[in-house]
């Protein structure tokens, strides 16, 4: 990962003394305290994690908020894997969504139910947060929670996550029912997906010749 130089255009203050950092998180002002999380998030001091990990207790949530998305950068932040599964349960759904992204960017441990608990309550509100079920094994149980997900109204990059999920998982053991539910998609995109499935395992694409979309007809 590449860190960044700035917050809303001033310089991050990598080589800041550490009492500087910690006088930075007494600021009032949101973008100190952006600053000095950032600058601490990425050095290997157990002192600095010290310092940012006490921001997850503080009164305002954005500064927690804050502190949760960056923390996780620091060697030390291994003894938070627990931490970042309970926010998953969390009442605020900024939380919940960091979550998703911080347990599937860190490759964090976090039982199955508990992913599918919060993607399934928090589904409308994602974008590509939903990349976490590719962590899901192949079993019928998992098999119909996605089909379920697929199901639900969204924007197609949702669907689109969940249909490379199911065809990842499950092209082998079921084409022909992939090909239906894909071919079904009022999105385009995985309609495309369904013809070139057909291609793959000679399946007959025939309903998807006369598609309104002219990606799909050439697929």
């Amino acid at each position: 990962m590449e860190r960044k130089q700035l917050v809303n255009r001033e310089p991050i203050p990598y080589d800041a003394p550490l009492p500087e950092l910690e006088e930075l998180l007494r600021d009032k002002e949101m973008q100190r305290y952006c600053l000095a999380c950032e600058a601490l998030s990425w050095r290997t001091d157990e002192e600095s994690f010290r310092l940012l990990a006490a921001q997850l207790d503080v009164a305002d949530r954005w500064r927690r908020l804050y502190a949760f998305r960056v923390i996780f950068r620091s060697p030390y932040s291994v003894s938070l894997s627990s931490y970042a599964v309970q926010q998953l349960l969390s009442d605020d759904p900024s939380f919940v969504l960091a979550a998703l992204e911080i347990i599937e960017e860190h490759r964090l441990p976090c039982p199955e139910q508990a992913i599918k608990a919060a993607v399934a309550e928090h589904y409308e509100l994602l974008h590509d947060q939903g990349k976490l079920l590719f962590r899901l094994e192949a079993s019928g149980e998992n098999y119909r929670y996605l089909t379920d997900l697929f199901h639900r109204e969204g924007p197609c990059i949702r669907q689109e996550i969940v249909a490379d999920i199911l065809l990842d998982h499950y092209e082998d053991s079921r084409p022909a029912e992939l090909y239906t539910l894909l071919a079904g998609s009022r999105h385009a995109r995985q309609r495309v997906k369904a013809a070139l499935l057909a291609k793959r395992r000679g399946l007959d694409p025939s309903a998807l010749r006369e598609d309104p979309d002219g990606h799909v007809r050439k697929a």
